[in-house]
C-alpha cells in the first residue's frame, strides 16, 4: 500500500511540476509545420513565409478568452502587413467549418489555420494557451510566451523590424 502511494505521489509530482523541456527554444531554428488555411482551404507551411517575420498566435478552441485576444493580436498584425510581417492564428483542436465561419465574419489580416492534431503544440512543446511565437526573417525563434496585449507585441515587433 505504501509503495502504491509513493508511486502515485511521484507521478503527481512529475505531472504537476512545470516542465523546463522545450522542443524549440528562443534563439533556435523554428520547426516547420503544415496546416490548413480555413479561408482558401489550402495547406500553409511555415516555410512559405521565408524572409518574413512570422508571428504565431496559438490558442485552443476551449480557451474562453482566446478568441477576443486573437482579435487584438490581429489588429496589431494588420499594422505591420506592409513591413513583411505575417500573422498566423493557429487554432488547436479547432473545427475547420466553425473556424471558416468565424473568419468569414471577422475577416482577419492574419491567416487562420486549424490544427486538429496539435502539430504546433507538439513541435513547440506548448502547454499553456494562448501563446505567441515570433520568428524572425532567418527562421529563428525570437520570442515564445504569453500574449500580453497589443503594447508588448508592438514593442517586440518594432525592435525586430528595426534590427534591434
Amino acid at each position: 500500500m505504501k509503495k502504491a502511494g509513493l508511486i502515485l505521489i511521484l507521478l503527481m509530482m512529475v505531472y504537476l511540476l512545470p516542465s523546463q523541456v522545450r522542443a524549440v527554444e528562443v534563439g533556435k531554428v523554428a520547426p516547420d509545420f503544415t496546416l490548413r488555411n480555413v479561408v482558401d482551404k489550402e495547406n500553409v507551411s511555415l516555410g512559405d513565409f521565408a524572409g518574413d517575420v512570422v508571428v504565431l498566435y496559438v490558442w485552443k478552441i476551449t480557451c474562453a478568452f482566446c478568441d477576443d485576444d486573437s482579435k487584438k493580436f490581429d489588429k496589431v498584425i494588420s499594422a505591420y502587413v506592409d513591413k513583411r510581417v505575417k500573422g498566423l492564428v493557429v487554432v488547436e483542436a479547432g473545427d475547420e467549418l466553425e473556424m471558416e465561419m468565424v473568419a468569414e465574419i471577422f475577416q482577419p489580416a492574419s491567416l487562420m489555420l486549424v490544427d486538429p492534431n496539435y502539430t504546433v503544440a507538439s513541435l513547440y512543446a506548448l502547454k499553456d494557451y494562448p501563446v505567441v511565437i515570433i520568428i524572425d526573417r532567418k527562421n529563428i525563434v525570437r520570442y515564445e510566451g504569453p500574449f500580453r496585449g497589443p503594447g508588448p507585441l508592438n514593442e517586440v515587433l518594432g525592435r525586430l523590424i528595426s534590427g534591434g
